[in-house]
């Protein structure tokens, strides 16, 4: 696992957390715990504050070995003494413990081989995309009335399922409210449902296998008036440096071109104008008719 700072890309900290290939990696809601897990069906959690000191990178907190195949995600949710701990395996099973304890909970086991999964607000229920293409909806509220640890045959009000026909899920996502599913898949498919009602929102197809699907809340830079529209005034996102490959160095700082740069057109005193810029010719040429021979600070 390696952590950046990724203001700078500085590289600050590395270990070995396991003997394979991790395959997914979460923080705690507050940024106090890590969990991953691998293709060796283990998942591990770490103390950030230990593993940033380098005095607990010899052993993890926890480590949970009820999987008996690669982990596809982990999810943490919100709870801030004891948020549990939802993890899905190729295995067909999803498993939830209390990040404090490590204790397990629950242990549900559906139908095919698990890939990812994300939480509804209130963590009420979870959705899981499969290997075979189906969302499930699991109820914890229906799970935790059965007496059992682990449910190996869920009863009907216990799962929904949202078919994307589509070959396997890659990754799963909720809108903030809870309303809106949106799944990425193995055939480069991006589909979206009311998980209310179940019916199908959106298709779309980005041409490649979807690797994560995120959902954000008014993205900087992208919240157009109209479908597909981006007001030529909003200003982009800024991008990141390269991040560093050897502890203590820092990135590789983009050039003065590959940000957004602002130029502020100070000629008239009542009303200046500003223009965002994205590339080298476009400030070269704004400069010359401004006068300006060499690029200011910032």
């Amino acid at each position: 696992i390696h952590i950046w700072d990724a203001s700078v890309g500085k590289l600050l900290l590395s270990w070995k957390a396991h003997h394979k290939r991790v395959t997914t990696i979460a923080f705690s809601d507050k940024g106090t715990a890590i969990v991953a897990g691998s293709e060796n069906s283990l998942v591990t959690v770490w103390s950030v504050a230990g593993v940033m000191s380098q005095q607990n990178q010899q052993g993890s907190l926890h480590t949970w070995s009820d999987h008996t195949m690669p982990i596809g995600q982990v999810c943490i949710g919100a709870g801030v003494t004891d948020p549990y701990v939802f993890v899905c395996s190729l295995d067909h099973t999803i498993s939830v413990r209390s990040l404090l304890s490590g204790r397990l909970l629950q242990k549900v086991t559906l139908p095919c081989a698990l890939t990812s999964i994300a939480l509804d607000p209130l963590e009420y229920c979870a959705y899981v995309g499969s290997s075979s293409g189906n969302i499930f909806s699991v109820s914890f509220i229906e799970a935790a009335s059965d007496a059992q640890q682990s449910i190996t045959h869920p009863s009907r009000n216990m799962i929904k399922t949202f078919k994307t026909q589509c070959g396997g899920v890659t990754s799963v996502a909720l809108s903030r409210d809870g309303a809106t599913l949106v799944a990425g898949t193995e055939d480069g498919s991006v589909i979206t449902w009311d998980t209310v009602t179940g019916q199908h929102i959106r298709k779309s197809s980005i041409g490649a296998p979807v690797a994560t699907v995120v959902v954000l809340k008014n993205p900087l830079g992208m919240s157009g008036r109209g479908r597909g529209q981006v007001p030529e005034s909003s200003l982009r996102m800024m991008p990141l440096g390269n991040f560093a490959k050897v502890a203590g160095s820092s990135g590789v700082p983009l050039k003065p071109w590959q940000q957004t740069m602002i130029l502020i057109d100070s000629s008239s005193s009542s009303n200046s104008t500003i223009h965002r810029v994205s590339d080298e010719n476009t400030i070269t040429s704004m400069m010359e008719s401004q006068g300006m021979t060499q690029p200011m600070p910032g």
